[in-house]
């Protein structure tokens, strides 16, 4: 049995045939009839089958092996690096020749033809290019941090490299550490300062978890069944939305701040812009039914094709911070919770949890018969919603 020919031996017995001429980085090879992509220095890429090839073809455009001229390369040359470089200075035998060129900003370097044409160009420009980009990381880096942690951490020793290289961090407690920015851009902070943190929050008592917890996520949990022991045994909270969820205080207060499981599968990011809507959803019976809820996206969005050929959007609120919209639904939810839709799911997609059986805002005026209350998927601004035992307005 003849031995399986590989891409490698592709490349070896074209480049004993074709010598340097063709580039074919992109050559995946199958069988000897089955097409490969091959580069030409001039014109660019090509499919050959490789039996052609092998056997003196080449490229169809330069007639296989018909010279590259200087005003040829310049042409070419000029395609990929615009009118930036200067080849007044051009000489060459082949496509493996190291040949003069002249940047605008750093004067005569030399370069192989065949890697100019594939785009590389001036060394100097190209470490310039990659400081800039550089510093362009560490800026945006130093951003993000701020954003998590405040002014509280120095960053003038941080080398930045990327996300999941480690960065010399400055805590004005403890000193330098080092942390990937990747977790550090996400609240994890000083090591030290979080076994502080975990020792301090042992010794608490649950009235003093609870105040924080609030604290932290404001009126969208119920936290009645904690009963605290430690920082790492978990505690019963119940999420107005999705009931009881069991959660260890400290990764519910600190580190991550972590919250419902079943919020966090919505894919709702309290950090970012958020809307609160309040849609009617119609049932294959007709029945209308009522929804709350809270996404980052367009209604459009955030429903499946077959779900918006059954609601219509009522009204929708707009939050710069997302945990204010998430905070007035968790109120709704628990002010209107007699009336909750207990049957089967009506929503294709996630959502059936905060369905209501009446027109709980009573802002849906066309069903009353009053002036179109309509909004279309981007949600116009009409009224403030009555029966509520607080202030929802802009």
């Amino acid at each position: 049995m003849s031995k399986r020919v590989t891409t490698a031996d592709f490349i070896r017995r074209a480049r004993d045939v074709h010598g340097n001429r063709y580039d074919y980085t992109k050559v995946f090879y199958v069988a000897a009839r089955s097409k490969v992509v091959i580069i030409c220095p001039e014109h660019g890429e090509f499919k050959q089958i490789p039996a052609g090839h092998l056997s003196g073809r080449g490229c169809h455009e330069c007639g296989g092996n018909k010279p590259l001229t200087i005003a040829r390369f310049i042409e070419r040359a000029s395609k990929k690096h615009g009118n930036h470089y200067d080849y007044s200075h051009v000489q060459f035998q082949n496509v493996e020749s190291k040949i003069e060129i002249i940047c605008p900003d750093h004067g005569l370097f030399f370069q192989q033809l065949m890697s100019h044409l594939k785009g590389f160009g001036c060394p100097q420009c190209g470490r310039i290019n990659t400081a800039n980009k550089l510093s362009h990381s560490i800026q945006r880096f130093i951003e993000d941090a701020k954003r998590a942690h405040g002014n509280k951490y120095d960053y003038s020793q941080v080398r930045y490299v990327n996300a999941l290289t480690k960065v010399t961090i400055i805590c004005p407690d403890h000193g330098p550490f080092d942390q990937k920015p990747s977790n550090h851009i996400r609240d994890v902070g000083c090591p030290k300062c979080g076994d502080e943190s975990a020792a301090m929050i042992r010794t608490r008592t649950t009235e003093e978890f609870v105040q924080e917890a609030k604290e932290v996520h404001g009126a969208l949990y119920d936290y009645s069944k904690v009963d605290y022991k430690s920082s790492h045994k978990h505690v019963e909270i119940i999420c107005l939305v999705h009931g009881s969820f069991w959660q260890s205080p400290v990764n519910h207060v600190r580190g991550n701040k972590s919250g419902c499981p079943g919020c966090a599968v919505s894919g709702f990011d309290q950090t970012k812009p958020g809307l609160l809507y309040y849609i009617a959803v119609k049932k294959d019976d007709g029945e209308l039914l009522y929804k709350i809820g809270i996404t980052n996206l367009s209604i459009e969005r955030r429903f499946p094709s077959v779900d918006r050929a059954r609601i219509r959007v009522i009204r929708i609120w707009r939050f710069e911070l997302g945990q204010i919209a998430a905070e007035y639904e968790a109120n709704i939810i628990s002010q209107f919770n007699r009336y909750r839709y207990y049957g089967p799911a009506v929503l294709m997609g996630s959502g059936n949890t905060e369905l209501f059986t009446k027109d709980i805002l009573s802002l849906d005026k066309s069903h009353h018969d009053l002036r179109d209350a309509v909004v279309d998927l981007e949600g116009n601004l009409i009224s403030r919603p009555r029966q509520l035992e607080f202030d929802l307005s802009e």
